[in-house]
């Protein structure tokens, strides 16, 4: 059963490799893997989610460029050079979560649990 499982996978990662090397349009690829199924899950996070990663390979350009927008983010354009407008990483460390878990919160943890 788990052979027949692993052979699915490995026929359903062909498929989708195949089907993502035809597409061409960088809009159309970036509406596919952005848009979502009936259970509000997008396709990016179905590949993360069921180890399907070799669908966003690094020499692909379609994936790569959107790898970077999401790391970057759409409005990366519209930044005026200030490190606080471009850098995500920056944005995350220096916002307050909305939700601590515990008492009191300690970044060790926090850096631990990442």
């Amino acid at each position: 059963m788990e052979n027949q499982a692993n052979q699915a996978k490995k026929n359903l990662l062909s498929l989708g490799q195949m089907y993502t090397s035809k597409i061409e349009d960088e809009e159309f690829y970036e509406s596919l893997v952005t848009d979502e199924d009936i259970r509000g899950r997008s396709l990016l996070k179905i590949i993360t989610d069921f180890d399907f990663e070799p669908l966003m390979d690094e020499d692909d350009p379609k994936a790569e460029s959107i790898m970077i927008s999401i790391y970057q983010g759409k409005e990366t354009t519209e930044c005026d050079g200030n490190i606080k407008g471009y850098s995500s990483i920056y944005h995350i460390l220096t916002t307050k979560p909305r939700v601590l878990i515990g008492d009191k919160f300690r970044w060790t943890d926090f850096l631990k649990n990442w």
